[in-house]
């Protein structure tokens, strides 16, 4: 920072001069101040609203593993009725042994097992359907959190770019200039014949 002072016409510089330029330096030192605690506020803020999506990214994320938990457990349980007709299966291979013996009951048991078996097959069916709804939706699901996920990301990401950006071109030169300036002047008072 440049400053001329008038001499006096003792030697040194003239006094309001000097005082001047102090009052000068300090106002702008104060408006470099609140405009720097005004652009650190600004990028405070931002921070928070980028912590804010964050955290609901990471509630979305949760929300899908306890869905991927719920289709994982419906799928157990298809397996396990899977097992169970299985057995209901073999019960009826079994029942069938005996009823060669029974001729006159042969179209009874026919009837009950041709019943059983067209209701485990409706069940089975329908059990099949709605897994196959249940995968739809899922992947459906899948894909637009996905997209979705990916938007928020590139907009944090671009965010984030402009905050670091803004702090890495911060201009503290001034302060440098203001400092030095400083210790010139504490310098000429240290001197045993000061020329202020």
């Amino acid at each position: 920072m440049d400053a001329s002072f008038k001499t006096c016409m003792f030697g040194g510089f003239d006094r309001q001069d000097v005082v001047a330029f102090i009052e000068k330096t300090a106002e702008e030192h104060r408006v470099e101040t609140e405009t720097l605690r005004a652009e650190n506020e600004q990028l405070r803020r931002e921070r928070d609203a980028a912590v804010a999506e964050n955290e609901a990214l990471r509630c979305l994320t949760e929300e899908d593993a306890r869905l991927q938990e719920d289709n994982n457990r419906l799928q157990r349980r298809v397996e396990e009725l899977q097992g169970k007709l299985a057995e209901v299966q073999a019960e009826n291979d079994t029942l069938r042994g005996p009823a060669g013996e029974y001729q006159s009951l042969k179209e009874h048991i026919a009837d009950i097992e041709i019943s059983a078996h067209r209701r485990t097959e409706e069940f089975r069916a329908r059990a099949m359907e709605r897994l196959g709804q249940c995968i739809a939706q899922q992947r459906l699901w899948c894909s637009q959190r996905r997209s979705t996920y990916l938007t928020m990301n590139a907009a944090l990401s671009q965010q984030l770019r402009a905050a670091q950006e803004e702090v890495d071109n911060a201009d503290f030169t001034a302060f440098d200039d203001m400092i030095g300036e400083l210790q010139r002047l504490e310098d000429e008072l240290k001197r045993p014949d000061p020329q202020i």
